[in-house]
């Protein structure tokens, strides 16, 4: 049995079959579904709460709250804007709206009074991106953010590899939205550091932290350390999720992963029940 759960909730799950369902050559297949679409927004919710440095923001749902939120001290003193339309989906910036016809749905303005209009002109309608449906996808929620100023992108990746059995970082100085050209283009500006995993550590070791960011990124000085420091902050989140969010169940082996962040080893449960955690007794309520 699998279910689907709204973000407050669950949101990866995946099941097998039983071991008394195993006895039964009818059964003999896997089924696994996974809910594990997260918003750029909530992508950013995640790291903030977990000490990795990201520029201010707010979402907005309802075009009547883009007053509040330019009011609140998080946006107030921003110098300049960038709203994004929030779908699952790349290339947003080059994309466009089917109803309206509005170029970008990732915008930038100095003005205050401009970033109303450009909501408004996304909440609702469909973007179309070389990556979304024919027919767009519609956007529900807009963020709205401190712009910074880009001097360079980097990228920066943390995967689960067959060939290595375990994570690997993969890393290059030429980021942005073309990652993949890079990839095909420059071969050797992707690099690849498979993460030694056989003493269980759930945090990345300084001196390959140091590596990537020099080696991986191209920094060197104050921006390596300070980009080892992010580095090891996000493998501890993304290691925090693979390992303490997932529980195992022992009658149907099923996962589910919580997006709440106060949950702790000692909350770790494995129990024969069949349905999924419905409440917040099951692992913490924040997030």
């Amino acid at each position: 049995m699998l279910w689907s759960s709204k973000l407050s909730r669950p949101i990866l799950a995946a099941a097998t079959r039983s071991s008394s369902a195993a006895l039964n050559p009818a059964s003999q297949y896997v089924l696994s579904k996974r809910f594990i679409n997260l918003q750029e927004y909530q992508s950013k919710q995640l790291m903030e709460q977990n000490n990795i440095g990201i520029q201010r923001f707010k979402v907005v749902e309802k075009i009547e709250e883009v007053k509040t939120i330019l009011a609140d001290k998080k946006l107030a003193e921003a110098k300049e804007y960038v709203i994004k339309a929030q779908v699952l989906a790349g290339g947003r910036g080059k994309g466009h709206f089917r109803n309206s016809g509005f170029k970008g749905g990732v915008r930038l303005t100095r003005e205050k009074g401009e970033v109303e209009g450009i909501v408004r002109a996304m909440l609702g309608d469909y973007l179309i991106t070389a990556q979304t449906p024919k027919e767009g996808i519609q956007v529900h929620k807009v963020m709205v953010a401190e712009a910074i100023d880009i001097k360079k992108e980097l990228y920066l990746a943390i995967l689960l590899d067959r060939s290595s059995n375990g994570p690997v970082i993969v890393a290059s100085p030429e980021g942005g939205m073309d990652i993949e050209q890079v990839a095909e283009r420059t071969p050797e500006a992707v690099h690849k550091f498979p993460v030694p995993i056989d003493r269980n550590a759930q945090e990345l070791e300084p001196k390959l932290a140091m590596k990537i960011a020099g080696e991986g990124l191209g920094l060197s000085g104050k921006l390596q350390e300070d980009a080892a420091k992010e580095i090891g902050y996000l493998y501890k989140m993304v290691s925090f999720v693979y390992i303490f969010f997932l529980q195992f169940r022992n009658d149907s082996y099923r996962f589910y992963f919580s997006s709440s962040s106060n949950w702790t080893p000692s909350k770790w449960r494995s129990t024969p029940s069949a349905s999924p955690p419905t409440t917040p007794s099951s692992a913490s309520t924040r997030r």
